[in-house]
């Protein structure tokens, strides 16, 4: 049995895999790809060989993660290329379920990390499941790994700092969006001003950088709109036209891509395996771990860190990481009680100044109305099981009182993807026919396995 299994090896999980080798805590790094840097560091040590141009194209916030990346040499425990379908607790250890291409095994460890990341919040609006509509994040993906950007006619829509960023990169590779729909509230002063001046005075420069996206945008010749209502994505078999209405007028455009953004929440889905408890944002709709101020959850031998357990941007996924680490090096004796209090302070300062900034942003980007299933005319909701958004009503009017009852009588949720495009959205329309908060409907349990495997890999599992 390991002392620590870390999930995730984007820049929290090396991080904490960083600092618990300096406290001789045996730890094992686990991630899905095939290379370390998670999303935002997405193929960073192949582009920085062999690809220099990329790397100048998608920018500072792209290479700032040399350093980490490159921490993780030859002689660390890891396990990549590996992907996690079960995870389960006692008392004693944590048993994780694994397929890599070495084998299929039950991993026991003491303790584990899990530090998944975040995912961007899943879209409804009508005509989202044609094929030509995909989000931005999947898009810089492609970008990152193989270099590739988007062919003319596409429309780009959302709002937020990867909407901004993404599109600057874009400019530099000489690719120009057909139309940007910007989907930024500008009703809501009242909300952000407090936090938008706290953050001027601490993260200047990094407001600066968002304004400088922004007039680039404004000066590069896209058209821009704003105040978007009734989204609709047209075609047969794939995308063919996008329509919207802005400023009370009709518009319509013919492309083959849609590329869309509502904003990034923390990917859930190995915290609800485990069974830990999780809680509502109001502001920015979406479920996390809830977590003490050191990263443990409501499972003692599960800590979840970074993104996936509080929306933070990656610097500020960074210091909690160390944080956590730091802590459950104390919690194993590998780390002094004093010793941790003292390098626990500065950290929990800078962490709090890191905050104003975030603060500013989720009272400034907030959900869109545009991609809400209560406020447009989105018919499809449930992709993998075909559910459309009158099955859930009708269930939720009729026969069920939670979430996970709605998803017994309709099947949403029951698909490849476990509800993890679908469950907010889910959760969201039968609060607003039961008229009850969503924090009283709950969200869909975990359900196993997390991910996908084979008969012939669930017959060969090893116990290790």
């Amino acid at each position: 049995m390991i002392d620590v299994a870390i999930v995730g090896a984007g820049p929290a999980g090396l991080t904490v895999l960083e600092e618990l080798g300096k406290h001789n805590v045996e730890a094992l790094l686990i991630d899905e790809q095939p290379q370390a840097g998670g999303q935002i560091y997405r193929s960073l040590t192949k582009n920085l060989h062999e690809n220099s141009d990329l790397c100048n194209r998608l920018g500072e916030s792209y290479t700032a993660g040399k350093k980490l990346v490159s921490s993780l040499d030859d002689q660390t425990e890891k396990l990549l290329h590996a992907r996690i379908w079960d995870l389960t607790t006692n008392l004693q250890s944590v048993t994780l379920g694994l397929t890599s291409a070495k084998n299929t095994q039950l991993l026991h460890a003491k303790q584990v990390v899990l530090c998944n990341g975040a995912m961007e919040r899943p879209t409804a609006f009508s005509g989202w499941n044609l094929p030509g509509v995909m989000s931005i994040g999947g898009a810089q993906t492609l970008m990152k790994a193989s270099g590739l950007v988007p062919e003319e006619p596409f429309v780009v829509v959302g709002s937020g700092p990867l909407v901004y960023l993404y599109i600057n990169q874009l400019l530099d590779s000489g690719v120009k969006p057909t139309a940007f729909l910007d989907l930024t509230q500008s009703n809501n002063k009242k909300h952000y001003l407090p936090h938008a001046i706290k953050a001027l005075v601490h993260h200047s420069s990094l407001i600066q950088q968002g304004l400088k996206w922004q007039k680039r945008i404004n000066r590069s010749g896209i058209p821009v709109y704003q105040n978007i209502q009734q989204l609709t994505a047209k075609g047969e078999k794939s995308l063919q036209k996008v329509s919207w209405q802005s400023q009370g007028r009709y518009h319509e455009i013919d492309c083959k891509l849609l590329l869309t953004h509502d904003g990034i929440i923390p990917n859930t889905q190995l915290a609800k395996a485990a069974n830990c408890q999780l809680h509502w944002h109001e502001l920015q709709k979406y479920w996390h771990p809830k977590l003490n101020e050191y990263g443990l959850s409501s499972k003692k031998n599960v800590w979840i860190t970074g993104d996936s357990g509080y929306i933070d941007g990656a610097e500020g996924a960074i210091i909690k990481a160390r944080i956590t680490a730091m802590s459950l090096a104390n919690q194993l004796g590998r780390l002094s009680y004093g010793s941790w209090q003292k390098q626990l302070a500065p950290l929990t300062k800078k962490l709090k100044k890191m905050r104003h900034l975030r603060h500013f942003l989720e009272h400034y980007y907030l959900p869109s109305d545009a991609f809400n299933p209560i406020c447009n005319n989105v018919d499809l909701i449930c992709r993998c099981e075909q559910v459309s958004k009158t099955q859930i009503q009708i269930a939720a009017q009729e026969q069920s009182q939670g979430i996970n009852q709605v998803r017994v009588f309709t099947r949403c949720g029951m698909g490849h993807c476990k509800g993890y495009q679908c469950g907010d959205n889910v959760g969201k329309i039968i609060a607003h026919e039961q008229q009850r908060s969503v924090m009283e409907v709950g969200y869909l349990s975990g359900r196993l396995p997390v991910k996908a495997l084979t008969v012939g890999e669930l017959a060969s599992i090893k116990s290790g």
